[in-house]
């Protein structure tokens, strides 16, 4: 997803690395991330884009308002424990990014493994997945920083009314198949259905 920040008046980009061919994937030494990356100019217009930036030029975030990237960094990333992978696009929705995560059961890959909703600031990546509205709880043995939201794979989150709405593939037969959290508290001056409505 894109948008413009509204401290930075910045366009930013974000996405999140994984595995769609085979979620269940847990291979050692991959590392998963969760990236928002800021446009290097002043005025996204100009075509100069100026030195390439790479991904060590991204601030690391571990959770504290403290670590908000600099001036100078080219955005932020959030590196995913337990072989955590982005499952779909994210999305944007007040000042909030949303990032659709599956981790995959450790003790027997054929079962399926737990989903959970990442909230970030967008322009700091700060997990605020803990204002996400009411959940379950993680289950028992899973730590996790990130909203529980099932058993199962989420696909790309849907904002309507104030809600996140996703499917969650994987579920056995009889169960409802739709998420319905309530997104997180944040910046609310202006709703965009495009960031091109800006210019």
């Amino acid at each position: 997803d894109i948008a413009v920040g509204r401290d930075t008046n910045k366009v930013w980009l974000y996405m999140g690395t994984g595995d769609y061919e085979d979620p269940n994937n847990i291979e050692v030494g991959i590392d998963n991330v969760l990236l928002g990356i800021k446009d290097p100019m002043r005025n996204w217009r100009y075509k100069n884009i100026g030195t390439p930036k790479n991904l060590g030029d991204c601030e690391l975030i571990e959770g504290s308002t403290e670590n908000c990237p600099e001036t100078g960094d080219a955005g932020w990333k959030v590196h995913l424990p337990n072989n955590q992978k982005v499952t779909a696009e994210p999305t944007i929705f007040q000042g909030n990014v949303y990032f659709p995560i599956y981790q995959p059961n450790a003790d027997n890959p054929c079962s399926v493994g737990a989903a959970f909703i990442c909230s970030a600031d967008d322009e700091c990546g700060t997990n605020y997945s803990d204002k996400i509205g009411a959940g379950t709880g993680n289950p028992a043995g899973m730590d996790n920083d990130c909203h529980f939201a099932g058993f199962g794979i989420l696909s790309e989150i849907v904002v309507f009314a104030g809600k996140l709405f996703a499917n969650i593939a994987g579920l056995s037969e009889g169960k409802t198949t739709l998420v319905d959290k309530m997104a997180a508290p944040g910046e609310a001056d202006s709703y965009r259905r495009s960031w091109k409505e800006n210019f």
